[in-house]
């Protein structure tokens, strides 16, 4: 008998800055406009899985189930893309320049949901912990959450890396 599970692995792969206004080369400049105004302070885009890892399909139908991700101290949410898996359904509930709440109708057992968050910060978000500066909540029924900085298996290489070089 194998115990029926849900499980939603949210995992915050990396940030990358768009642009830089402090060290603009004199011969590339690249601005970023959101609603018709230059952002001068830097823009990074923050890339975001959500990964089925259960042995049973998430399926979201009650009305109070949604996924939401609060952008930390510092931090606004400029816009967002999200490449869904098939033909899965994304529904923006409500976005804010703090947060955003959406909820999907079927995520199957192994699809990953990919989502980009671009956002400006005062704060070097290359270099700190994303799953801290962007609080997530995953309001569905039966549902196991796990937030990882970092995909499971980068983290298996890089501690099988560590024992190789240790083991040297």
């Amino acid at each position: 008998y194998r115990r029926a599970r849900r499980t939603l692995d949210v995992m915050f792969g990396h940030a990358r800055l768009v642009n830089d206004p402090l060290a603009a080369a004199e011969h590339l400049e690249v601005v970023v406009t959101s609603r018709g105004q230059v952002i001068d302070q830097p823009v990074y885009l923050v890339h975001v899985q959500m990964k089925c890892t259960g042995n049973r399909d998430i399926a979201m139908q009650s009305e109070g189930e949604f996924v939401q991700i609060e952008m930390g101290d510092g931090i606004e949410l400029l816009g967002s893309t999200f490449g869904p898996p098939g033909k899965l359904k994304l529904e923006s509930i409500e976005n804010t320049n703090k947060s955003t709440k959406f909820k999907f109708d079927l995520l199957k057992r192994s699809q990953t949901l990919l989502l980009n968050y671009y956002v400006k910060s005062s704060r070097d978000l290359t270099k700190v912990p994303l799953p801290k500066q962007f609080p997530t909540n995953v309001h569905v029924r039966d549902v196991k959450t796990v937030i990882l900085a970092r995909h499971r298996l980068e983290i298996i290489g890089t501690m099988i890396m560590g024992l190789g070089i240790f083991g040297a």
